[in-house]
């Protein structure tokens, strides 16, 4: 599917709920587990075998393209320097560092071999060597 240009983009819900939240008479939707949105769509990429041009633009540029979000469709002179550093380690299963307050991670038996190191959103480290960095997560677009 990757390959064959049939997803846009990929995006997540963010789904930031508690457990009491997610339990409660009315919870509220999403699936905890945005810090394995890279991991996962590298495994795939992997697996599928697009290129890394490909998966760049499913991941990135895309979606800024749909929504017509300027200076966030890649990585050129005057766009915002929003970069993420990754490396490639088997780390094995992700049963560790859940980062969502939910406190739950639905991959724990999944093995995963890549690993996100640092974020870097409008030219600032907002995420590095397993720590936040900021707490102000930036603006709507």
């Amino acid at each position: 599917m990757f390959g064959k240009g049939i997803i846009d983009f990929i995006g997540t819900d963010h789904a930031p709920h508690s457990t009491l939240e997610k339990m409660s008479e009315n919870p509220p939707s999403g699936i905890a587990g945005i810090e394995w949105l890279l991991p996962m769509m590298l495994h795939f990429r992997e697996r599928s075998g697009i290129s890394w041009e490909r998966f760049q633009e499913f991941m990135t540029r895309n979606a800024a393209r749909c929504f017509n979000i300027a200076g966030r469709d890649g990585i050129k002179e005057g766009n915002f320097a929003d970069l993420i550093f990754i490396r490639q380690e088997d780390f094995g299963s992700p049963d560790k560092n859940v980062q969502t307050r939910a406190g739950v991670n639905i991959y724990n038996n999944f093995h995963l071999k890549w690993q996100v190191l640092a974020a870097m959103i409008n030219g600032g480290f907002k995420y590095r060597a397993g720590k936040f960095l900021s707490s102000n997560s930036g603006y709507e677009v």
